[in-house]
Formats: structure tokens, C-alpha cells, sequence
């Protein structure tokens, strides 16, 4: 019997990344990762200048489209149970409501060390 597949999508560098494809594959989960935030766009020095350039905008946008049109894409592929994202800032609500729609059960997880 196949095991049932978890999404968890995080920054590639997070140090939650790991503890949490441990506890879901304790839970018997098979354990698929994505990066949610990774290239030039989450630069401090691109995050500065997009301030001032309004074009920089525009690819940030392009971005963040490819990344949900992929994160989408893995989730037809795949077919998980649940998608688990730790700061989902960069997934869109409606990426949200299409991969609810497929059947799979999106959760957040914000930490908030403070």
C-alpha cells in the first residue's frame, strides 16, 4: 500500500524544514519538499531596489506566477494528502483554492519567534 504524500513547502535554507519532514514521515507520510522562496527576488539588495525601480515589480510578479504554476503542477502530479507551507506568503489564495479543490488539505504554519 502506497503511503499517503504530504507537500511541505518551505524557504530551501529553513531550519524548520527538516523537523517537519521528520514528524510527518514518523506519521507515516511520504515527504515531497518544496522551495517557496528561493533566486534574486528575496535578496535584500532586489527587495531595495524594487522600491525604486517599478520594472523590478513586474518580474518579481513573474516570480511568484512560475512558482505557484509549478507548486500547482506538483500537486496534480503527486496527488498529496496535505500541503503543508510554512509562511505561504508567497503561495496565492487562489493556488490555495485549486489545489483545495483537487482534494488536497492546505495548512500554514507561521512561526513567529518573538
Amino acid at each position: 500500500m502506497e503511503k499517503a504524500k504530504v507537500i511541505i513547502v518551505t524557504p530551501g535554507g529553513s531550519f524548520f524544514r527538516d523537523p517537519h519532514v521528520r514528524a510527518f514521515e514518523k506519521c507515516g507520510y511520504a515527504c515531497i519538499t518544496f522551495d517557496s522562496r528561493h533566486g534574486i527576488i528575496y535578496s535584500s539588495l532586489f527587495r531595495g531596489a524594487s522600491r525604486r525601480i517599478p520594472l523590478l515589480k513586474y518580474f518579481k510578479k513573474m516570480k511568484l506566477d512560475a512558482l505557484n504554476r509549478n507548486l500547482l503542477r506538483m500537486v496534480v502530479e503527486e496527488k498529496p494528502k496535505y500541503l503543508f507551507a510554512q509562511k505561504a506568503e508567497t503561495i496565492y489564495p487562489s493556488t490555495i483554492d485549486l489545489m483545495n479543490k483537487l482534494g488536497t488539505t492546505t495548512i500554514n504554519f507561521y512561526n513567529d519567534l518573538m
